[in-house]
């Protein structure tokens, strides 16, 4: 996975393709993948804002056997 890409270049290349800019060509000039600027313009256009979603859920595993949480088998019989 790539690293993320800061807001001011988000809203850099957003402005150039307000400006006529096409997302491909505005994606070359910015130096990000064409699909970026692409997804980029249509998030802003469906959500309305040029704020990037949330980052990705974090899942976590539960063990359902977590020695740590269990206490010692010699205190549970006293």
């Amino acid at each position: 996975m790539g690293q993320p890409l800061s807001m001011d270049l988000h809203r850099r290349l957003l402005a150039a393709i307000d400006n006529g800019m096409s997302c491909r060509a505005a994606a070359a000039r910015f130096g990000v993948a064409p699909s970026t600027a692409i997804r980029w313009h249509d998030q802003r256009r469906t959500i309305g804002n040029d704020l990037p979603p949330a980052g990705p859920a974090v899942i976590t595993r539960v063990c359902r056997f977590d020695i740590r949480a269990a206490p010692p088998a010699q205190a549970r019989r006293a």
